[in-house]
């Protein structure tokens, strides 16, 4: 049964800014998919997620992960790419990315304070796209962040209230 958009209750989001699937990239994309899938099946029928990626590359390793754990209620979760932004954006992206490594490398073998690692681009580029897609695909207007389910920091929180509450 397909849960038509307007009826769900819960819509819940992360964005995952890595460019790659090296090292411990992959394990932490892989628990923020487990982290929305565990909400879906927990929570009830009214409840949909999405992860928003860099490419499709990292999109079809997603799903790979998805038949591993056999979930089936693929119309309650979505898996989108950054696609759409522009070339510019990316590029500020992989620029960041770059800078992350150098200054982690020099923390590494030289002690030196990481204050050139940051996120910060990658981290509100993927989150304003997940809320940009989320908010349109679902027509949200305000988005009522109020008591996330499981305590989780989730990229993208909105739960419709319903008549009862």
């Amino acid at each position: 049964m397909t849960t038509p958009k307007n009826d769900y209750i819960h819509i819940l989001g992360m964005a995952k800014s890595c460019i790659d699937l090296k090292g411990a990239k992959a394990q932490k994309v892989e628990l923020d998919l487990l982290r929305i899938l565990y909400a879906i099946e927990k929570l009830d029928e009214k409840t949909y997620g999405c992860l928003i990626v860099y490419d499709d590359k990292i999109k079809e390793r997603v799903h790979t992960w998805i038949k591993k754990y056999q979930f089936d209620k693929n119309n309650h979760f979505e898996v989108i790419t950054l696609s759409k932004k522009s070339d510019k954006d990316k590029l500020a992206l992989q620029d960041e990315k770059k800078l992350n490594s150098s200054a982690n490398l020099r923390h590494a073998i030289e002690a030196i304070p990481k204050e050139n690692a940051s996120g910060k681009i990658g981290e509100k580029l993927f989150e304003e796209a997940l809320e940009k897609y989320i908010k349109e695909e679902f027509k949200i207007g305000e988005i009522n962040k109020s008591n996330p389910p499981f305590g989780i920091k989730w990229d993208f929180y909105h739960k419709k209230e319903t008549p009862a509450e």
